[in-house]
């Protein structure tokens, strides 16, 4: 594995260049820091952590914070048919592949846990497909039931990333996402709840506005830029520090828990907003600081987290069978642990079936 070492010009602005941006492979490495940190802190989300100051903390800003990079890393297309065709192949056919597979665990659940039948089984398949199609989260919908699972962000993003292709005028994203915050402030303030994950656009929108407008406006070479850092490392650390401490205080004693796929941002939309940058921010700052470490690992999870992000729910429904969780720590080692094991399947997928990650199939050479 080859790494090069860029260096660039430093400047005093807190929004500045550090002397050097290890770059791999044409990768930005600490975007593959934040990926793979992101989605580990997902699945330890998804324990059971109820009752603790973890939940309301993680919950916060570990969706928020996958929708800025989103919006960081985004590019437009030239045109409407090159945008369908980019964003099906690498966010709507990695959607459903995956949701089959949960859809086939769940059916696999069922078939062995009623006994009414295996017309019943297909009827239940149908109605998960159709949820599926339809986008529904946890909820119901009529007849339907959710599939369940942290899915939803691949299906928002799909139709975000086809959004912001479709307006090219750059006041026209601060226009929707305004429009979009008073949707959503209504709609919860009214209790009008929704069960469709597209919706959740409402909520995301400005978070993918806000990592685009951080590259586009600000950092116009930003492959070579690291961004919340300053030249000092005991500032960096104590910026990193006071951001995940600002954020752990708003959203533990005062906005409570935000359940995004459940269109609900807590307490207040403010604070909501107000604590999800801060721990964005937080991990942003964190994983620039510890890129220099380059792991091989880590390139390997960052190309997969779409895998993780979509199965890593069946780990953690099959371990609560077994394991009796008592601490935060053991939800802690265990999300880690299981972060980790998908080592070897994204490795397998990426080779065998590619376009279950979102990637193009490698043509064979004669």
């Amino acid at each position: 594995m080859q790494y090069s070492i860029c260096r660039t010009k430093n400047t005093n602005y807190f929004f500045s260049n550090i002397p050097y941006e290890i770059i791999m492979n044409n990768r930005i490495v600490w975007v593959d820091w934040i990926k793979v940190i992101g989605i580990y802190i997902i699945v330890l989300g998804h324990f059971p952590l109820e009752n603790s100051w973890l939940k309301p903390f993680i919950f916060s800003f570990h969706v928020p914070v996958f929708f800025i990079i989103s919006g960081y890393l985004y590019k437009s297309c030239v045109t409407l048919s090159s945008s369908w065709k980019k964003n099906i192949q690498t966010l709507l056919v990695p959607y459903l592949c995956i949701s089959f597979i949960i859809i086939f665990y769940n059916f696999l659940r069922f078939y062995s846990h009623h006994s009414s039948g295996f017309q019943e089984s297909i009827i239940f398949l149908i109605k998960q497909t159709s949820a599926i199609l339809l986008g529904l989260n946890n909820n119901s919908w009529k007849s339907l039931e959710g599939v369940g699972g942290p899915i939803w962000y691949i299906y928002v993003l799909f139709f975000i990333r086809l959004l912001f292709d479709k307006m090219r005028h750059r006041n026209a994203h601060t226009i929707v996402c305004i429009l979009f915050l008073i949707t959503n402030y209504f709609l919860c303030s009214f209790n009008i709840n929704y069960p469709f994950s597209i919706l959740n656009i409402f909520l995301s929108y400005p978070f993918f506005t806000i990592g685009y407008n951080i590259r586009n406006h600000h950092f116009k070479t930003f492959e070579k830029s690291r961004i919340f850092l300053t030249k000092h490392p005991i500032i960096n650390f104590c910026f990193i520090i006071i951001s995940g401490f600002i954020t752990y205080y708003i959203s533990y004693y005062f906005n409570g828990i935000a359940y995004m796929y459940n269109h609900a941002f807590g307490n207040n939309l403010l604070l909501f907003y107000i604590s999800a940058l801060f721990g964005s921010i937080c991990i942003f700052a964190l994983c620039q600081y510890v890129s220099s470490f380059r792991v091989n690992m880590i390139e390997i999870l960052s190309n997969g987290t779409v895998l993780i992000v979509g199965l890593h729910i069946i780990l953690i429904n099959y371990s609560n069978y077994i394991i009796d969780l008592t601490s935060i720590l053991q939800s802690i080692l265990l999300a880690l642990v299981y972060t980790l094991l998908f080592y070897y399947p994204i490795i397998i997928t990426s080779k065998l079936c590619p376009w279950v990650l979102g990637k193009k199939t490698k043509k064979s050479t004669a």
